[in-house]
């Protein structure tokens, strides 16, 4: 989440893995460690978030509550927080290392990013009437939340509210103005400046930092599909990214809307902030990414003639979900269909442990070790449509916001003081999964043949 700390600690191996154990069972010993490294180094840290991270990958994540003083008067700049855990991610399996084909050309090994992986467009899911010039554009905040693409480890937002979405005419006509299409190629790559194309349209980004620029279309994609996909992913995969991202912004450009570079649309990342995350990768990497946005350039997606919400997400359990199991309409090429690919990648199965009384006071019940919980009905993308925990009967969506799962395809039980869920896929599951898509590229699937699997019925041009 933007201007939220995170702290990241960076451990020994051999102490990382052998502490883990001692998290699963209370996390006790972990915390105490913790706690002792601020107190020794001073650190005021006021976040709600503890990364470790081992040899460069993330391993654990730790949810935290602080007692940090509101107020730390200046004859006591010492005053420190002590954390306690109320809630902890586990890894299921070892992050698997950089293949061959994601090392740089001279063998150095680059950094796998793979965790970057984010879904896109909760805040606002607008359909156009084809019958009319005008939209539908609500700001309801879906909050059917993304990972934060900061660290890749954030959990899913927890709020509830669901947005007003028109349904769609589908009969096909002609679009009443005309379609948004970038420029044809105006400019080079010029010597003096190697990371702007100067290709098509100008896009207009109010930064996170307040300040608003202005960059060609092509160059807002390359830094789009760099902060929403990893850049190790398979160039079809990337290329089908692109498509997705340059898709969306122009239909925002369409509405007369400006974008953030946050999540509340799609993540965009800067030269500086690229070269800065990827380090010895980035030539390697940047590369690659333009060669997927230039060799897609100026190609969208759409749904008789008219620009699709191109909506995406991580990692599904093995389907997609239908809109309609979301936000409560139907679109005709948001269905669910089945995405084997992402059974078994990184990001597929976790298990998550979560305070008792905390999920009782979210849920509004008092949860026990003998409190029954049975699966009343699940969607066509096998997530949960209904549970009943006790005597009270929950929407899957609703527990998926309340509690920031994953993912709404879970098995929750309770054991003493903890409440244990294990999600099969990450994010909303509508539209494209990325870790789907990059299994369909190593299948030797293009990526016109990617988006109109995750996008039924669509046409790209």
């Amino acid at each position: 989440m933007d201007g939220e700390e995170v702290l990241y600690l960076y451990v020994n191996h051999d102490y990382e893995f052998g502490i883990l154990d001692s998290v699963r069972e209370t996390g006790k010993n972990l915390i105490g460690e913790i706690n002792q490294y601020i107190q020794d180094r001073k650190i005021r840290f006021r976040g709600k978030k503890v990364a470790l991270v081992v040899n460069g990958i993330l391993v654990t994540s730790l949810l935290v509550a602080s007692n940090y003083p509101d107020f730390v008067f200046p004859e006591k700049p010492n005053g420190l927080p002590t954390l306690s855990i109320t809630e902890v991610l586990l890894p299921d399996k070892k992050e698997e290392l950089p293949s061959k084909e994601e090392q740089g050309s001279d063998g150095e090994e680059i950094v796998d990013v793979e965790d970057e992986v984010t879904e896109n467009v909760e805040n606002e899911l607008v359909m156009e009437d084809t019958n009319s010039s005008t939209t539908s554009n609500p700001s309801a905040n879906l909050n059917m939340s993304k990972p934060s693409t900061d660290t890749g480890t954030s959990k899913p937002s927890t709020g509830t509210s669901s947005p007003s979405i028109s349904t769609p005419n589908e009969t096909p006509v002609e679009e009443s103005t005309p379609v948004v299409k970038p420029e044809a190629p105006s400019t080079p790559t010029s010597p003096e400046d190697p990371y702007t194309t100067g290709i098509g349209i100008p896009v207009t980004v109010i930064r996170s930092n307040g300040t608003i620029i202005q960059l060609a279309l092509e160059d807002y994609v390359i830094g789009v599909v760099a902060a929403e996909m990893p850049a190790s992913f398979s160039i079809e995969a990337l290329k089908a990214q692109a498509v997705a991202a340059r898709t969306y912004v122009l239909k925002k450009i369409k509405q007369n809307q400006t974008v953030t570079d946050t999540i509340q649309d799609q993540v965009y990342k800067d030269v500086d902030q690229l070269k800065k995350e990827w380090g010895n990768g980035f030539t390697t990497y940047y590369n690659k990414v333009k060669q997927a946005v230039l060799d897609t350039q100026g190609k969208a997606i759409y749904y008789h003639n008219q620009l699709i919400d191109a909506v995406y997400f991580s990692t599904s359990n093995g389907r997609t979900e239908d809109a309609k199991e979301v936000w409560g309409n139907a679109f005709s090429y948001l269905v669910s269909v089945d995405s084997p690919w992402d059974v078994g990648t990184r990001e597929y199965l976790k298990t998550v442990v979560k305070s008792r009384q905390d999920v009782s006071n979210r849920l509004g019940i008092e949860l026990s070790e003998d409190t029954p919980i049975e699966v009343l009905e699940r969607s066509s993308g096998n997530r949960i449509v209904t549970i009943k925990i006790g005597t009270q009967i929950f929407r899957g969506v609703d527990l998926y916001n309340k509690l920031g799962l994953r993912s709404r395809d879970f098995d929750m039980w309770v054991e003493g003081d903890s409440v244990y869920f294990t999600t099969r896929g990450w994010g909303h599951g509508v539209g494209m999964s990325q870790y789907g898509a990059n299994g369909m590229a190593k299948a030797g699937y293009r990526y016109d043949q990617i988006l109109t699997h995750y996008y039924q019925g669509v046409t790209i041009k």
